[in-house]
């Protein structure tokens, strides 16, 4: 009984943080858009800089060093590459700032935790035909 007790007012204090956490967050909705419109520009940044930067480069060895292909191509595929590895390398990070900030799902009812994929944590055996 003691331990059913202590469920439910956990229960009912995660439930209470999760308000608060839904109320504040729609209190907070200017910033959630304030936040997305910063994040799609340092994502743009990231990446049209050192597309910019390839291209000058470009531009400076075709003229410099005339060959059967431009170099202006390959600087602008070379600053798209670097400029998306950064972006994408950026927003790996703040989406591990963010889900650090994230509480962690409560626990199963069942006392142990099951993979998601099935809804009873086991997978039927494929044959090689793939029936089972």
């Amino acid at each position: 009984m003691n331990r059913r007790m202590h469920s439910h007012d956990d229960f009912c204090r995660r439930v209470e943080t999760q308000l608060r956490r839904a109320r504040g967050s729609a209190a907070d909705g200017s910033k959630a858009a304030w936040f997305g419109l910063g994040t799609v520009g340092v994502v743009g940044y990231t990446v049209a800089l050192p597309t910019l930067l390839g291209i000058a480069l470009g531009l400076v060895l075709d003229v410099h060093f005339r060959e059967a292909f431009s170099w202006t191509l390959c600087g602008l595929a070379l600053g798209v590459i670097v400029g998306a590895s950064q972006a994408v390398a950026w927003l790996a990070r703040e989406h591990g700032a963010i889900g650090a900030q994230a509480p962690s799902p409560p626990p199963s009812p069942l006392g142990t935790s099951l993979p998601p994929s099935s809804p009873l944590g086991t997978s039927p055996p494929l044959s090689p035909l793939g029936t089972s």
